[in-house]
């Protein structure tokens, strides 16, 4: 028998095999930090990269003369910031209260998204995800990364600055 089998047992040598494997298989898989908040009671998910911050919502400056979905500007220290209702974009019913903005920024521009609620920010392996082959929820294909079950609820993956770029492009 070795010497390093004199000091460990067999079990805790097999518990300890069983902590690296499984250490070497979470550090190997690809995981996507998603921010999940919730619309018409169903829970989405989007990048924490495409973010630059969430906060409650404030009031806002109506624009006339825009798009139905875009509701107006509102001040974020000291900067304006567009803010838009997608529920109305995708002709969702919008009756819950949006109580957070989440602020999706790009290269050239920052946006605000409504939400109702905002459960977090959580890691989710992307092998969880698959296509989103039928969409009951009124959003196109184009616009969301992927569909998994999440804390046994049915979790959709936006990609809210496509949204958002199609939002600003509506304004135009």
């Amino acid at each position: 028998m070795s010497q390093l089998t004199e000091i460990l047992s067999t079990e805790e040598l097999q518990s300890n095999a069983g902590k690296y494997r499984d250490r070497d298989i979470t550090q190997n898989m690809q995981m996507e930090t998603l921010l999940i908040f919730s619309l018409e009671k169903r829970w989405y998910g989007c990048s924490a990269s495409e973010l630059s911050e969430v906060f409650p919502l404030l009031s806002v400056t109506p624009l006339p003369f825009t798009h139905p979905s875009i509701l107006g500007l509102t001040n974020v220290r000291g900067d304006l910031l567009l803010v838009c209702d997608i529920r109305k974009y995708f002709g969702l019913s919008s009756a819950l209260t949006a109580s957070s903005i989440i602020v999706v920024h790009d290269q050239t521009s920052r946006t605000g998204i409504l939400a109702e609620t905002v459960k977090g920010v959580d890691h989710i392996p992307l092998s969880m995800f698959q296509p989103a082959l039928e969409n009951r929820t009124g959003i196109p294909h184009e616009f969301i990364e992927g569909v998994t079950m999440y804390q046994g609820e049915i979790l959709l993956w936006l990609s809210l600055k496509q949204i958002a770029r199609k939002l600003e492009d509506a304004m135009k």
